[in-house]
Order: structure tokens, then C-alpha cells, then sequence
């Protein structure tokens, strides 16, 4: 039952093996490529020094995610895959099909982890807000049933000396 497969299998093989020929990047690609990575790079290390330097502000100045600490190297693993696909779209792969292979399957995987902790970062910074917020609902309606009390209250008795 598996030999017709395998037979037909090998015939298509033979018949495309003309078409498996490695063809470098085009020059369109490559300039593509690197404008695309120098802009990553460039997002990824502007996040870095905004998140150092949010760090460096007061307390009451920062925003709420601040004091998140994992948000300096979500930053860099951005600005690695950028420089990642420059480095990848610079590689021929005719030549060095091994480090062309290796180098996009790494900018694939540092870009998978980024996105999953940019993720579990939104998660978390909505989570920080949600919470934030109860709480400044939570104060402002004590702050709002203390004012009903006091006018509600009866207003202090005056021992007649005026």
C-alpha cells in the first residue's frame, strides 16, 4: 500500500529537483529587511532607556508600571530581534545555509518569547489598573458616605452664650 507512495513520492521529488535550488535575498529584500530591524532596534532601546528612566523618578511620578521589573528585558529581547533579522537578511543562504537557518529560527523564537511577555505584561499592567481603580472608587465613595453622615448629622448645640 506504501509502495505507490513512495514510488510517486519519488518521482515528484526527481521532477523537482531543478526547483529546490537555494536563491539568495534580493537586494529589495535585504534593504527591507534592514530598515525593518533598525526600526525594531531603535523601538526596543527607546523602551529600555524610558523604563530606566521611569525607574529613576519618584514614586508618585511614575506610572503604573513602573516597578514592573521585567519590562527592561522585554525591551532588549525586542532590540535583539531586530538586530537578529538585519543579521538575517545579510546572511546568504547559497553559502552559509546553516547559519541562515539558525539565525531566522532564533529571531523567531527571541520574537515568539517577547510577544508572549509583552503579553503577560498587558495582562499584568490591566490587572495593576483594575485594582488601582477599586481602590480609588472604594475611597472616594468613604470619603462620600462621610459627607452624608456629617450633614446629616445634627448640628452641635450651642450653650446660649452668644
Amino acid at each position: 500500500m506504501m509502495t505507490p507512495f513512495l514510488l510517486f513520492a519519488a518521482e515528484a521529488d526527481a521532477a523537482a529537483g531543478h526547483g529546490r535550488q537555494v536563491m539568495p535575498l534580493s537586494p529589495g529584500v535585504k534593504v527591507a529587511g534592514t530598515v525593518l530591524g533598525v526600526l525594531v532596534v531603535v523601538v526596543g532601546l527607546w523602551l529600555w532607556l524610558s523604563h530606566r528612566a521611569q525607574a529613576g523618578k519618584p514614586e508618585e511620578e511614575q506610572g503604573l508600571g513602573a516597578r514592573l521589573r521585567w519590562r527592561t528585558p522585554i525591551a532588549l529581547l525586542l532590540a535583539m530581534s531586530g538586530a537578529l533579522v538585519i543579521i538575517g537578511v545579510w546572511i546568504d543562504p547559497t553559502t552559509a545555509p546553516g547559519a541562515f537557518i539558525v539565525v531566522w529560527l532564533l529571531a523567531m523564537a527571541v520574537l515568539a518569547v517577547t510577544i508572549l511577555a509583552a503579553g503577560l505584561d498587558w495582562w499584568w499592567v490591566t490587572r495593576l489598573a483594575t485594582t488601582k481603580r477599586q481602590a480609588l472608587l472604594q475611597q472616594g465613595r468613604e470619603q462620600l458616605f462621610d459627607e452624608l453622615r456629617r450633614r446629616r448629622s445634627p448640628p452641635p448645640q450651642s450653650n446660649g452664650s452668644h
